[in-house]
């Protein structure tokens, strides 16, 4: 996973890899001081990037991207 800023939108970036036999991506995001996960979205398997266009400029966040291959999450 990476991310990259655009704080001229403001977004973020994130880039993955394609999986085989992925079916699709949940993205999760938390602010850096935060201890929950947010789901943002989920997206389908073909999918290898998502832009994040409702963050703030000077915000920390950390994000998570958990692929589900058949039936099961990894």
């Amino acid at each position: 996973l990476s991310a990259e800023a655009d704080p001229s939108a403001p977004s973020i970036k994130l880039k993955w890899a394609k999986l085989p036999n992925a079916v699709n991506f949940s993205i999760f995001r938390k602010s850096i001081n935060d201890a929950n996960w947010s789901i943002l979205t989920t997206v389908i398997s073909t999918d290898t990037f998502y832009v994040d266009g409702s963050v703030s400029v000077g915000n920390a966040y950390e994000y998570a991207v958990q692929v589900k291959c058949n039936s099961t999450y990894k």
